[in-house]
């Protein structure tokens, strides 16, 4: 049976596209079974619908409601792993806890650094031409409460330029993520990997 992917996003959705481009070539042996957005009419949403990959809606408006709304959805599909790809929302921690070490999320800077709250989008590009750093990239790590502190999976750096402005230097970062997001994601459903110490088997 082929494992299940579950991926969450809030934007334009060219993560998205791109892992569901994946498995359609065959990069990728999984299915992607569902997409999760709290934007109805994100550009994610409507990829979605091309590729004919079922969609649910997070409302944000009855939070408690929500979360037990997601939570029984999950429970329903079954996944093998769970992709933040640009969710722009922290998880509540009811799920965190359920699916320990089955999600994950790209980080547009090398963690430990330029992560925490408030650190997401232009932001962190920002904070990274601000501090003067001539190295960045980007992260993919396991999701735990602590946000942007879980363990991490796969990193890739990118240079600094002395003209980068945040939003050139976002693009040159995101073109990054694809390739370590893929090569994670295919980390995880194929072999045994270490973290802290411990064998983690996703089979």
């Amino acid at each position: 049976m082929s494992k299940k992917l579950v991926v969450f996003a809030s934007g334009t959705g060219t993560t998205f596209e791109f892992l569901a481009e994946s498995v359609k070539q065959g990069q990728i042996d999984a299915d992607i079974v569902a997409l999760f957005s709290d934007r109805p009419k994100s550009g994610a949403v409507e990829r979605a619908g091309r590729f004919g990959i079922r969609v649910y809606i997070i409302k944000q408006n009855d939070m408690e409601n929500t979360v037990d709304d997601m939570h029984n959805h999950l429970i329903a599909i079954d996944p093998d792993l769970i992709i933040l790809a640009g969710y722009n929302r922290i998880l509540p921690d009811e799920i965190v806890d359920f699916y320990p070490l089955k999600i994950i999320n790209t980080h547009p800077s090398l963690l430990p650094c330029f992560g925490g709250r408030g650190m997401y989008g232009l932001n962190v590009h920002r904070a990274v031409i601000e501090s003067g750093a001539k190295i960045t990239g980007c992260t993919v790590h396991f999701v735990t409460r602590n946000v942007d502190g879980g363990p991490i999976i796969d990193q890739s750096t990118v240079e600094v330029r002395y003209d980068d402005t945040p939003e050139i230097l976002q693009e040159r970062v995101k073109r990054e993520e694809k390739s370590v997001l893929l090569r994670a994601v295919n980390d995880i459903l194929s072999k045994n990997i270490h973290v802290n110490g411990k064998r983690v088997s996703f089979s």
